[in-house]
């Protein structure tokens, strides 16, 4: 009788700031039904690699409020994040965040990459807001769109 009103699938989140205000209205838009999302916000106050260093330290605990509330793969939000810390710390904490829970994890970023991998685009301009250095961390970054997921 309430089959309809009970998530089939809960993804979980880590966003970037403290409060989190558009992304819930954006993904319900969107989000077929069924699929509900569930976020922690990990509180940055800058762009920087320092303060990205800093957000991710208690990881565990994040990921532990997520486990608690079910959730069926986890997701760390927001580019300039792993573009902050390069690729090779991005990479460490998805396998990490695969194997602390148990669950599929990825990243905005390989989200994004297999998104173009999928849709066969092989040329990309791309135009952002970002400093000098997170443009360069972005350039050196070579990421396999078949490393997209990570699984336990």
């Amino acid at each position: 009788m309430f089959e309809g009103y009970i998530p089939r699938l809960k993804i979980g989140c880590l966003m970037p700031g403290s409060a989190i205000d558009n992304h819930a209205f954006e993904f319900y838009r969107l989000a077929p039904p069924g699929v509900m999302l569930v976020m922690v916000g990990v509180g940055l106050r800058e762009f920087s690699r320092h303060d990205v260093e800093r957000v991710f330290v208690p990881l565990d605990r994040y990921l532990h409020q997520l486990m608690e509330r079910g959730v069926d793969l986890v997701i760390q939000n927001g580019v300039p994040l792993p573009i902050l810390i390069g690729i090779e710390a991005h990479d460490r904490m998805v396998a990490h965040m695969a194997s602390y829970t148990h669950l599929p994890a990825t990243s905005t970023v390989l989200s994004v990459v297999q998104a173009a991998a999928d849709l066969g685009i092989k040329k990309v301009a791309v135009v952002n807001k970002w400093t000098s250095e997170m443009n360069a961390s972005l350039a050196s970054s070579r990421v396999a769109a078949s490393k997209s997921l990570a699984t336990p």
